[in-house]
């Protein structure tokens, strides 16, 4: 067995603390944008196929991959300016670099600190956002407002989890969010079948803050009056969020590859396995691409 994968761009070990700094601060960055790309496409958390969030989940994909090529690019600059006569050395090894196996680390490593990829969207205001966690940060909600005892239950659900939305969980308070909205499931309950079998639409309290929840107003409005809004104005953006491990994800990528270059087993095993299968992947979608055109 190889000690570690060959053709992956492990950056010297000089000025580790700068490299996992500039790998962070980029791949942070490249989720950033794709959040604020996706919205005047009209593309976000609430947008589905067949009842699957498909394709904000490939977006989000697409980005946790490109930001984790980019977090490593970021920290092999880092490491070029201090590599001194290495550097042409350097950049020769880095182009060798099997960039479909950086990206099933990122992906990886993203899932394995509990991201998911359909949260890269920007939130739909009338629809879980981004951060909505259902198992664990949210109640039980009826057709009622939130009681006095749930309300403080939302504030403590708030700090812990975030404003649903925007993700937002200091110097706010929150609101108890009806998931589905109020107006919608009133109207889904009128449904013949939903009144003959008593199986009105379920529905869940989550935080939200202030400020989302004053949009969500004015959105609910529009639609409540037969307009139809901008997609810009029915979503919200949010940053990643930095309480969460895997936003993390650049900075461990990189921190593997810095462990292989010292000689770490364990590490150089994780990483030819991620080659691997980025390069499985790679090929079928070089076979699927191939197999379309020749039908076209």
């Amino acid at each position: 067995m190889r000690d570690r994968p060959q053709g992956w761009p492990v950056p010297p070990a000089a000025q580790p603390a700068k490299q996992l700094a500039a790998a962070h601060a980029t791949f942070v960055g490249v989720i950033a944008a794709s959040t604020a790309l996706q919205r005047p496409l009209g593309l976000t958390t609430a947008t589905r196929l067949l009842g699957l969030r498909v394709a904000p989940a490939l977006c989000g994909l697409a980005a946790v991959g490109g930001a984790s090529v980019a977090a490593v690019r970021a920290a092999s600059a880092v490491a070029d300016r201090a590599a001194g006569d290495d550097a042409a050395a350097w950049r020769r090894r880095r182009a060798r670099c099997a960039e479909p196996g950086l990206c099933a680390a990122g992906a990886a490593l993203f899932a394995a600190g509990g991201g998911r990829f359909w949260a890269v969207s920007p939130s739909c205001l009338t629809s879980l956002g981004a951060f909505a966690r259902p198992a664990r940060g949210s109640l039980p909600a009826t057709l009622e407002y939130a009681s006095k005892s749930e309300r403080g239950a939302i504030q403590a659900l708030g700090r812990r989890f975030g404003c649903h939305s925007c993700g937002k969980w200091a110097r706010t308070s929150f609101v108890a969010d009806h998931m589905p909205p109020l107006s919608e499931v009133r109207v889904a309950n009128r449904a013949l079948w939903r009144r003959l079998l008593r199986r009105p639409v379920a529905q869940r309290f989550y935080p939200q803050c202030t400020s989302c929840s004053a949009l969500q107003s004015v959105a609910a409005g529009a639609a409540s009056a037969g307009r139809a809004l901008p997609a810009a104005q029915r979503a919200v953006l949010h940053a990643p969020a930095l309480r969460a491990p895997a936003t993390y994800a650049g900075v461990a990528l990189v921190a593997t590859l810095l462990a292989a270059e010292a000689g770490s087993r364990a590490a150089a095993l994780a990483l030819q396995t991620a080659d691997d299968a980025g390069a499985a992947a790679a090929r079928l979608s070089r076979r699927v691409l191939g197999r379309l055109e020749s039908d076209n």
